[in-house]
């Protein structure tokens, strides 16, 4: 005969009759008691800050990837695709603190690649925290901000470099969790933030889930004078051992220049990188097979240098950028630039050109070149020219020459890309962006590479 222990009955039964008799102000009618977050209060009490994207778009193009299209037998494909996002402030009246979130969900809906049209969605992946599914959460962080000119943040916070998303970029997929802490005024900022890559970064082998990676980002940035500012800028990263980059210790360091005179404009950077990279073998299923420890990590030095300028001609509004990067002969690991972007396989709008580079109403579907270049370095002159057609409508020219570093397939010559864009504001938020994109790629991708091409439509709804 089965015993029931009597005490333990009795003191639950107690328990249980004073939660019954318990009354907790907020508690949702019908419950016992508060129980599993289920606090309510009047809707006064708070404030609330609403706002939405919602974006569809439809592509055809021969860039290589979906369908197993490759850069000497480029076949064509088209696919449509979707997406919202959503995002939700909420703050407590007459305090300091709150919280936003943002949920995102897309899918494909048409096509011959509509699968191959996100490459977030891509195995294995080496997502610095949070690549969400096609639903999801995005960002989501509460904040304190005890000064209008002091905000301190944690969760997954929403954190772009300041050096024009060349190295990371919270609108490609930086969706990195840890605390920041942001301070200044009109005259001096300054932000300090501790990340921390998701536990397993770059695996997704159940034996190497509890080790990390870690990220340090320090920035400041002063205005001396009207129109001229001058920052400094630091970030570290550290992956611990036995993981597809394990051993990588990088560090970044080097100043920015501002300078703006009437409508001119005039912006530059000059990067250091220097540290020891990863290198081991990975099994098909991307866990890994041997090396990546501090023994077997390689080291290096490399540097960047990037320089923007603005110019209004009449109503055209130009713009240019020269990027040069350092690189490594092939399979050498000495000289090279590195980026997270490159690391983990995210992007960010950078560039002017929608083939070689992430653009955002074509953005589902580029060669995602980031100014490192995987190692090979970089060296790449572009241009954009931009005027209003009307009251409604305006037109975006780019173009760009974009040359390694160092070779790759026995050539420097990556190719040119010219892209033309028209964008329609068809009432309030609401536009509509058409263009069309074609590159001429040299012998650094293949020999005898294809020309490709990219047309784009993208109806978006942002407020």
């Amino acid at each position: 005969m089965t015993r029931i222990p009597l005490v333990p009955c009795l003191l639950f039964a107690f328990s249980v009759s004073l939660v019954a008799q318990e009354e907790l102000p907020g508690a949702l009618p019908g419950t016992w008691a508060q129980r599993g977050d289920t606090g309510v209060a009047p809707l006064g009490d708070f404030e609330f800050t609403f706002g939405l994207q919602y974006r569809m778009m439809y592509e055809a193009a021969n860039i290589p990837g979906p369908g197993g299209t490759i850069f000497d037998d480029a076949e064509g494909y088209d696919y449509a695709r979707q997406r919202l996002r959503l995002n939700l402030g909420v703050a407590p009246r007459d305090t300091d603190v709150g919280a936003f979130v943002q949920v995102e969900f897309r899918g494909g809906s048409g096509g011959t690649a509509p699968g191959s049209s996100d490459p977030r969605d891509q195995e294995p992946t080496l997502n610095p925290f949070n690549r969400i599914d096609f639903r999801g959460l995005r960002y989501g962080y509460l904040y304190w901000q005890p000064e209008p000119e002091d905000l301190w943040m944690a969760g997954v916070l929403p954190l772009s470099d300041e050096l024009g998303d060349t190295l990371f970029s919270a609108d490609w997929d930086w969706n990195v969790g840890g605390l920041a802490w942001l301070a200044g005024d009109a005259d001096s900022r300054s932000r300090l933030a501790l990340l921390n890559l998701v536990e397993g970064v770059g695996a997704n082998d159940e034996t190497t889930i509890d080790n990390d990676g870690t990220m340090l980002v320090a920035d400041w940035s002063r205005t001396a004078d009207e129109g001229l500012g001058f920052g400094l800028h630091a970030l570290t990263l550290f992956v611990e051992e036995d993981l597809p980059l394990g051993g990588t210790t990088e560090f970044w360091f080097g100043p920015s220049l501002a300078l703006r005179e009437g409508t001119r404009s005039l912006s530059a950077f000059a990067l250091l990188n220097t540290g020891n990279l990863g290198v081991g073998t990975l099994d098909p299923d991307g866990t890994v097979a041997s090396g990546f420890t501090d023994d077997t990590a390689e080291s290096h030095t490399g540097y960047a240098l990037r320089v923007e300028a603005g110019q209004p001609l009449g109503e055209v509004e130009l713009k240019a950028q020269l990027v040069y990067t350092s690189g490594d002969e092939d399979g050498e690991i000495d000289g090279r630039f590195v980026t997270p972007q490159g690391l983990f396989g995210t992007s960010g709008y950078w560039g002017y050109t929608h083939i070689f580079t992430a653009n955002g109403p074509s953005d589902t579907n580029d060669l995602g070149l980031e100014i490192g270049n995987g190692g090979a370095g970089l060296v790449t002159l572009q241009a954009q020219a931009a005027w209003p057609l009307s009251e409604r409508v305006g037109l975006t020219l780019a173009g760009g020459y974009f040359q390694a570093a160092e070779e790759r397939n026995d050539s420097r010559d990556m190719g040119f890309e010219l892209a033309a864009m028209l964008s329609t504001r068809i009432g309030g938020p609401l536009v509509l962006d058409t263009g069309v994109a074609g590159a001429e790629l040299g012998d650094f991708f293949a020999d005898e590479a294809d020309t490709l091409y990219e047309i784009f439509v993208r109806l978006q709804l942002q407020r």
